[in-house]
């Protein structure tokens, strides 16, 4: 599908800021460097030049600013301008958008100004609020798992003909994978509401009781990092958790753990299972909206509701206490995610569709 020899057709990816490096930009990024090759690929986002410098993208594909991190009116307004001002000089023949937000600001526009494009909507979680989306004129939708796209047909009322299903997938990794050196456990996501971080560290309370040398790594960045340290002292968990930062490399992590933890309140089709997958390690994750798809309850982890600190402590004395059904799960995860969820496989499915859009 190399498609510069006969024209060279632009395409727009569009997220308010990538800085942040969570499961969406990184399939952003990977969409972006994979059809830089075949297209002009242009970022739209939130993100200063500096923050996009860090993010390190090859020089073909190129960056434009746009101030879409504001709900106000004013900011909208300026957002649109923005992005109408890149439509007229860019002229792209895809606009694919991750966020609602700037989709329904391209319709605003379509039809509205004399460019004609294709607008591609992926949603990336699961919403019950903002019914304004349903009225985005996307000319085409994925969802990153069944869940996901219940939620655009059944909440949003988007035509079932318009909406496509397409996994998340990353890199398959090569090699041996080794078990893992301490007994540990690892937690890696944006410290947000949403991860419910606060959930496992109460958790980890419990754990202690009956495994005293279980230790929990919780990687990542966010505004809930001081809260959440203050937690960890008055919990008297400062020996037992460990805050080591944003890592560019949750899988080395995995690797060094022998199991992760994900105790989101929602979720789309999240990165982090597959990534513990990917390296033959397994998770104990909340039942949320798509989780439930890849992990599958005492085949590939386990299954505990959101919110309940006891049902995950229990989970999790589980794992570090069966060795054999632990290996067995994560064998099962390795073998479902090279099946069914690398990068490539996405890809292959998202190049089916921008040929389609484009046809």
């Amino acid at each position: 599908m190399d498609r510069r020899a006969d024209r060279p057709e632009t395409i727009f990816f569009c997220y308010p800021a990538l800085e942040s490096r969570g499961g969406a930009e990184k399939i952003l990024r990977d969409l972006a460097l994979h059809f830089s090759s075949k297209f002009r690929v242009f970022v739209l986002s939130g993100d200063s030049s500096r923050a996009w410098k860090s993010l390190d993208f090859p020089e073909d594909i190129r960056h434009r600013f746009v101030p879409c991190g504001n709900r106000n009116i004013l900011k909208a307004g300026l957002s649109l301008a923005f992005l109408a001002i890149y439509l007229l000089l860019y002229k792209p023949a895809l606009v694919h958008s991750h966020h609602r937000r700037l989709t329904l600001l391209f319709s605003a526009l379509k039809g509205r100004i004399p460019v004609k494009f294709r607008l591609l909507h992926t949603s990336h979680n699961v919403f019950h609020t903002g019914k304004l989306f349903g009225r985005a004129r996307c000319d085409r939708l994925t969802g990153v798992s069944r869940a996901v796209v219940k939620n655009l047909t059944e909440d949003f009322r988007f035509d079932a003909g318009k909406v496509d299903l397409i996994h998340n997938g990353i890199e398959e990794l090569q090699g041996n994978f080794t078990p893992a050196r301490e007994n540990a456990a690892v937690v890696v996501a944006r410290l947000m509401r949403q991860k419910g971080h606060i959930y496992a560290i109460r958790a980890w309370a419990e754990v202690v009781k009956k495994v005293p040398s279980a230790s929990l790594y919780i990687v990542g960045e966010g505004e809930l990092k001081p809260e959440l340290e203050r937690l960890v002292r008055g919990l008297g968990l400062s020996d037992r958790i460990f805050f080591p930062g944003f890592s560019a490399d949750p899988r080395a992590w995995m690797q060094k753990t022998k199991f992760g933890i994900l105790p989101s309140l929602w979720e789309g089709l999240p990165l982090f299972p597959l990534e513990a997958f990917s390296v033959k390690r397994t998770v104990v994750a909340t039942a949320v909206d798509g989780t439930p798809e890849i992990v599958i309850d005492g085949k590939t982890g386990l299954l505990v509701p959101p919110e309940d600190v006891s049902k995950l402590a229990e989970a999790v004395v589980f794992m570090f206490r069966n060795e054999e059904a632990r290996d067995k799960m994560a064998e099962e995860g390795h073998r479902m995610f090279k099946e069914t969820f690398t990068r490539e496989a996405m890809l292959r499915q998202y190049e089916e569709c921008y040929d389609d859009l484009l046809r």
